[in-house]
């Protein structure tokens, strides 16, 4: 593993490494070529830490290249409605498309609802996103991976120009919104839902308002991306998580675990449980099943070979592995079979997930989270079980799977925060409230020349991330 000097050294070269890049598109004059250099130059600030997460170079040339998108016959439209939602690629795992496929399910008794894809290529469109999209009225445009960027750019702006609203669910690299949107007489609202509040990000200077997942983020798009008044939206609650208990027994024959064992789970993306500087999830694994034989592990999206690598590493013995039991990415339904066999979660470090806790309480599961520099969701923030040190992470979990606690207290009043926080009537009022935000300001406009305030453990964390490709 990287000292913090190797990242601190590194993250400096990756700066340095940017502007030159940033610098040298000036020289490039075909447009076809500039684009992809800006795709390509988003994609590396975004890869790595380079102490940035909006770049005013880049938007500026952007701005630019925007006004050689075609625009269609566009006499003053006024019968514009619904709400077009831009993602690049809808994946049938993870968080990013299930926030997608909730808030279409949601705004779709008020508002038609489609999505246009901008990167999906070949990949199948989720059954469920067909599905609420069908529901809401409304259709699924994918856009061609083989045209030109440009082509792609005028293909969207051409589609979006119907809707009265535009929300952008993109990656951090696409370039293709700021082209199609990138005037200021652009006639149609759009949103940036900021999805990855901790990383680089195109898209936010064709903005007319940015929503937020959570308040930690909030504060940093005012500090680092000198926007001060994005918005918190949250992320919605399915309709169908009403907080149901967890039935025991489930599935503990299928997983070989005995029926005496105390079961907890954790769930991401393997990219997640990757250990930074003295943040380890698998090191915490191993203090807690050497507090208590009774205890195992499930862990959900991670393969085999490397959880047994990363246990291997933080010193665990057979009896230990045995006890840790890795399943790969799964579907909604088997996922939730596992959860209903678990007694408690375990919040992945140094990432946590999102979208994985709220399916955690909703399904009666407590969850405990550390304190880390990437923060957390705001109905978890003020409970005890989000804690500062790795001692304390733990004896929260040996408490909630101690046989005199009743862990289904702990997970009732964590589901009432969330709820209170998440519910769907909490999420259409703030939705109300940034709809009519967006039509009333102008965009956010290009980035501040002056937003770098020096590096920290996220930057660091980012090009640590780079280390492990």
């Amino acid at each position: 593993m990287h000292s913090r000097r190797e990242l601190l050294s590194r993250t400096i070269a990756n700066a340095q490494r940017f502007e030159r890049i940033c610098f040298e598109l000036a020289a490039i004059k075909a447009p076809s070529k500039k684009m992809k250099a800006i795709e390509v130059a988003a994609h590396f600030a975004n890869g790595t830490g380079a102490g940035v997460y909006r770049s005013r170079e880049l938007e500026a040339a952007l701005s630019e290249l925007a006004k050689m998108i075609a625009s269609p016959i566009d006499p003053g439209k006024t019968d514009r409605s619904g709400v077009l939602h831009v993602m690049s690629t809808a994946f049938p795992w993870g968080g990013h498309t299930r926030v997608v496929e909730r808030w279409i399910d949601l705004d779709g008794e008020k508002r038609s609802q489609s999505v246009v894809l901008t990167e999906q290529g070949t990949q199948p469109v989720p059954k469920l996103l067909n599905d609420v999209v069908t529901n809401a009225g409304g259709a699924i445009h994918r856009l061609r991976d083989k045209k030109s960027i440009e082509t792609r750019a005028e293909e969207l702006k051409s589609i979006a120009l119907g809707y009265a609203f535009i929300v952008l669910h993109i990656h951090m690299h696409d370039i293709v919104p700021s082209l199609a949107f990138g005037l200021p007489s652009f006639p149609v609202p759009v949103i940036f839902y900021n999805h990855a509040d901790h990383r680089f990000s195109v898209g936010m200077e064709v903005a007319h308002a940015v929503a937020e997942t959570r308040s930690w983020g909030r504060a940093l798009t005012g500090a680092r991306r000198g926007i001060p008044n994005s918005k918190r939206l949250g992320i919605p609650l399915s309709i169908k998580e009403t907080g149901s208990s967890t039935d025991q027994g489930f599935s503990r024959d299928q997983l070989s675990i005995p029926k005496e064992a105390k079961i907890a789970i954790a769930s991401a993306s393997q990219y997640k449980f990757q250990p930074f500087l003295d943040l380890n999830f698998f090191e915490t694994v191993k203090k807690l099943l050497r507090r208590n034989n009774r205890i195992w592990v499930l862990l959900v999206g991670v393969s085999e070979t490397f959880c047994r690598q990363q246990l291997i590493a933080a010193g665990c013995d057979a009896y230990d592995l045995q006890r840790v039991i890795p399943i790969r990415a799964c579907d909604e339904a088997q996922f939730k079979s596992y959860l209903k066999a678990a007694d408690v979660a375990l919040d992945t470090l140094p990432e946590n997930g999102c979208t994985a806790a709220m399916d955690y309480i909703s399904n009666g599961l407590p969850v405990v989270s550390r304190k880390t520099f990437i923060g957390q969701m705001d109905y978890l923030i003020d409970q005890p079980e989000y804690v500062r040190t790795d001692d304390e992470f733990i004896d929260q979990v040996l408490g909630l799977m101690d046989a005199n606690n009743d862990h289904k207290i702990t997970a009732a009043r964590q589901f009432e925060n969330l709820n209170n926080d998440c519910r769907s009537e909490v999420f259409l009022g703030r939705l109300d409230d940034l709809y009519t935000s967006a039509t009333v300001k102008n965009p956010v406009g290009l980035a501040d020349g002056n937003l770098f305030h020096g590096f920290s453990d996220l930057d660091l964390f980012h090009t640590h991330r780079t280390t492990l490709i």
